[in-house]
């Protein structure tokens, strides 16, 4: 990003930098584009192999400050992402959320990485996104 990124509403989080609307426009300074990985479910992408892409160990202490970095001060993100997490827990099986994890090259297992199975990943993406919608009422 350059000084016309940031004049022109990109901001850095973390070590993702963020538009005006709040999708993640590059990590590391580097253009990424996920929304080829997985048209389906853009916001997931965005998050999964945006934030949590395969150096966020390197750049993050935690999964929790991923999320807080990513989600926290970001309500229009979380609207966007909660209905796609909805359908995912309505269609996708464990295999189909470990195959789209891997499709958008993400770093995160939710096995290792929060002791949790894919779908119980996705289930505690819609639990910390209704309980920060909860505490902005």
């Amino acid at each position: 990003m350059t000084d016309d990124d940031l004049r022109s509403g990109a901001v850095r989080t973390g070590s993702a930098w963020f538009a005006v609307d709040e999708r993640p426009i590059a990590a590391d300074r580097e253009e990424v584009n996920h929304l080829d990985a997985s048209p389906e479910y853009p916001g997931f992408d965005a998050l999964m192999g945006g934030a949590f892409n395969q150096d966020w160990k390197d750049e993050w202490s935690s999964v929790d400050e991923v999320l807080s970095e990513a989600l926290d001060g970001f309500p229009a993100t979380r609207r966007a992402l909660l209905p796609e997490l909805l359908q995912m827990r309505e269609t996708c099986s464990e295999a189909d959320v470990v195959e789209l994890l891997e499709s958008m090259s993400s770093g995160f297992r939710p096995e290792v990485d929060a002791q949790v199975s894919a779908l119980g990943w996705v289930d505690r993406l819609v639990q910390r996104i209704n309980a920060l919608d909860a505490a902005d009422v």
